[in-house]
């Protein structure tokens, strides 16, 4: 009987030591901030198809029109990133916008910190995946549903990605080049 109460005594403790550590993990994941768990789908090799499809990937691309950097990013884009900047800078700086979307890690962030906020399922495919960040980087996240073959630019924009992210353009099985419903 004695072995019996000792394995009951044991079997609690192991439950109580899973719910501190099933809780220890809530309290660290939440402290770590929603932003890390939100996008599982936005790792570097998306973000480098991101500027693929944008720029080539120029990072010498400047500022050209209204659009800045390696992803194209233009002032309204940045604003609604949260006007992230590089190191020591002001977003209120008039020329924080320009130099940070110029650089690559910091445009990075820049799109980052947008998809956080915009991200959605823009193809109708019931996931939020690379191709909707490609929807939203180049129609913006309030159009993110649009058609990417629905300009010149938007076409060539989905050619460069679709060739980075190894899909044949011709079979269009992400829905991609058509609205979603």
């Amino acid at each position: 009987m004695a072995t019996s109460a000792r394995a009951d005594v044991l079997a609690r403790q192991a439950r109580q030591a899973l719910v501190s550590v099933l809780i220890l993990a809530a309290v660290v994941a939440a402290a770590a901030g929603e932003d890390q768990f939100k996008l599982p789908a936005l790792h570097r090799t998306c973000l480098r198809c991101l500027c693929e499809a944008s720029s080539g990937c120029d990072r010498d691309f400047g500022c050209q029109e209204t659009y800045c950097g390696p992803f194209g990013v233009s002032r309204i884009y940045w604003h609604e990133a949260g006007r992230p900047v590089l190191p020591h800078d002001d977003p209120d700086r008039k020329e924080a916008y320009a130099d940070c979307a110029q650089v690559y890690k910091c445009a990075s962030l820049i799109v980052t910190q947008y998809m956080n906020k915009l991200a959605k399922d823009c193809n109708g495919d019931g996931r939020v995946n690379c191709d909707d960040f490609a929807m939203s980087h180049h129609n913006g996240g309030y159009s993110c549903h649009l058609p990417l073959n629905r300009t010149a630019a938007g076409q060539k924009y989905l050619e460069r990605y679709l060739k980075c992210r190894g899909k044949d353009e011709d079979d269009d099985p992400l829905g991609l080049a058509v609205a979603a419903s």
